[in-house]
C-alpha cells in the first residue's frame, strides 16, 4: 500500500504561531505526505479516521535508550545519586549482548507504537551493544541518530574507558559510519560534515539541532531509515 489517504481531523503548527485544525483527507504517496484536501482524492484508497486526531510525528531530541527501563524511578534523588543508583548497574548490564537485545528490543517496540517518529538517541559505552540499537531502529522504520557514550570518568570502573583515544577507538571499531564526535558535555549543533549532508539530507530534509550532553556523545546515522514505504508517514 504505497498509496493511500487519511481521512480525519488535522493538528498541525505550519509556523512557531500558528495551530492549524483542519477536517479533510491527507494524501500519503511511498511514505510521504503529498498534500492535504477537503474532498477525497479520485482512485484512492481512503483510510477512515473520523473522529480521531492525526498530527505530525513527534521528534525526541535527547533520549537515552538504556534509561527506559525504568524512567520515573527515584526522581527524588539528586542527579549524581540517581546515576550512580540506577543508571550506572543498568548500563553495564549492556556489555551481556543478550540483554542488551532483550532491553533495546522492548525499547524499539515501545518506540514504534508511541507518537515519536524520529529521535537523537543514546546507547551505552559499548560499541557492540550500540550497533544493536542502531540495526533494531533502522528495521523499526523510525528515523534516528544513535550515539555510542564516551566516559573516561565520574563513572564506575565497569563503564570507565582509558581515555579519549581509547573512548575513539571503540567507537572506530563499531560497524556504523560516525559523521562526526562530540567530545565535550556542552551544548553544540549536531550538523554532519558538508561531504556528508548529501547522504542523509533526502531523509532529514537538512536536519539539525541541539544537544546538550550528560556524557561525551558520539554521532551516527546508522539509524537512518532509507525505506519510506515501511516508515510511518512524517511531513
Amino acid at each position: 500500500m504505497n498509496t493511500f489517504t487519511l481521512k480525519g481531523t488535522f493538528l498541525d503548527t505550519p509556523a512557531p504561531d500558528t495551530f492549524r485544525v483542519r477536517e479533510g483527507y491527507l494524501l500519503c504517496e511511498n511514505g510521504l505526505c503529498a498534500g492535504f484536501s477537503e474532498t477525497a482524492p479520485a482512485g484512492v484508497e481512503v483510510l477512515d479516521y473520523t473522529g480521531k486526531i492525526i498530527t505530525p510525528g513527534l521528534v525526541d531530541l535527547h533520549l537515552h535508550a538504556p534509561q527506559y527501563s525504568y524512567c520515573g524511578t527515584a526522581m527524588d534523588l539528586e542527579l549524581l545519586d540517581w546515576l550512580n543508583a540506577h543508571t550506572f548497574p543498568e548500563e553495564a548490564k549492556y556489555a551481556d549482548l543478550s540483554y542488551a537485545a532483550l532491553a533495546y528490543g522492548q525499547f524499539v517496540d515501545c518506540l514504534r507504537r508511541s507518537a515519536t517518529t524520529r529521535a537523537v538517541v543514546f546507547g551505552t559505552v559499548h560499541p557492540a551493544a550500540t550497533t544493536l540499537l542502531m540495526e533494531l531502529l533502522e528495521a523499526s522504520g523510525l528515523v534516528s541518530y544513535v550515539g555510542k557514550v564516551n566516559m573516561d570518568r565520574d563513572c564506575p570502573e565497569a563503564l570507565r574507558e582509558a581515555d579519549a583515544a581509547a573512548s575513539l577507538a571503540a567507537a572506530a571499531s563499531a560497524a556504523f559510519c560516525w559523521f562526526f564526535v562530540m567530545m565535550s558535555a556542552a551544548a553544540m549543533p549536531m550538523q554532519p560534515e558538508p561531504q556528508h549532508r548529501s547522504r542523509i539530507r533526502g531523509e532529514m530534509r537538512g536536519f539539525a539541532c541541539w544537544m546538550v550532553s550528560s556524557h561525551s556523545f558520539s554521532v551516527s546515522a546508522r539509524g537512518i531509515s532509507t525505506d519510506l514505504s515501511t516508515r510511518k508517514v512524517s511531513p
